[in-house]
């Protein structure tokens, strides 16, 4: 599958949940944060933005290129982060159901 030439697959995907969130509002509000994103589920929040962070200046022409940089991404990080992300889940659901 080819991307269209210099494509930031984080901006593109930060354009598409905004147009979701200007829909679903019916406003013209600019993406808001993560963390009070409609369109993000806690679970998202500690994955979506450390890979941001990752891929933040990172551009792809293929498809395969985006497979390979989420793959070392993955490498990167430790057990411990993914457990201490999984860990603070049911905290943030409380939350979440608590308003």
């Amino acid at each position: 599958m080819q991307l269209t030439q210099g494509v930031n697959w984080m901006q593109f995907m930060r354009r598409a949940q905004s147009a979701k969130l200007n829909v679903r509002c019916g406003s013209s509000a600019s993406y808001m944060d993560p963390a009070n994103s409609l369109t993000e589920a806690p679970t998202d929040y500690h994955v979506n933005r450390s890979l941001f962070n990752w891929q933040q200046g990172t551009f792809f022409d293929e498809f395969e290129d985006v497979v390979v940089n989420i793959k070392a991404w993955i490498a990167f990080k430790d057990q411990q982060w993914f457990t201490n992300g999984i860990e603070k889940l049911p905290h943030k659901w409380k939350a979440v159901i608590d308003v």
